[in-house]
């Protein structure tokens, strides 16, 4: 995605990379790391979203080009989708009770991995208001 931005001038590179290496400098640490059963969940849960958006990212984009890299990503995040989705089944199948609570707890409190990133909660207000996560 990066080379496509920087490729089409979609974006600032200098502002791109700035943005980048401040994101990368922060590093992400989950909220679910305390359980096992939690993390699972949330990668099942978020890795569906980031399907999503993607694939309807590269439909809006108005950019054949954009459009195919963006499905292309949002089939490989669907199959890391099916693999979280099959072990989640798997955690109901001997811990219904303890995944169940799992899955509560992720879904009450779900937050995507970038929403510690300047900006964010704008820019996912307006992606929501142009039906990006439908």
């Amino acid at each position: 995605m990066r080379d496509y931005l920087l490729a089409s001038r979609a974006v600032d590179p200098d502002k791109l990379e700035q943005f980048r290496m401040a994101h990368m400098s922060e590093g992400f640490e989950s909220d679910n790391r305390h359980s096992m059963l939690h993390s699972v969940a949330y990668v099942a849960f978020q890795e569906l979203a980031t399907r999503i958006s993607h694939r309807n990212t590269g439909h809006q984009s108005g950019d054949p080009v954009c459009d195919r890299m963006l499905a292309r990503i949002a089939t490989d995040e669907n199959l890391h989708m099916v693999f979280y989705r099959n072990l989640l089944k798997a955690a109901f199948e001997i811990a219904p009770d303890l995944t169940m609570q799992a899955v509560r707890d992720v879904v009450v409190n779900f937050r995507m991995p970038g929403h510690s990133i300047p900006g964010f909660e704008r820019a996912a207000a307006q992606m929501a208001i142009g039906e990006v996560y439908n």
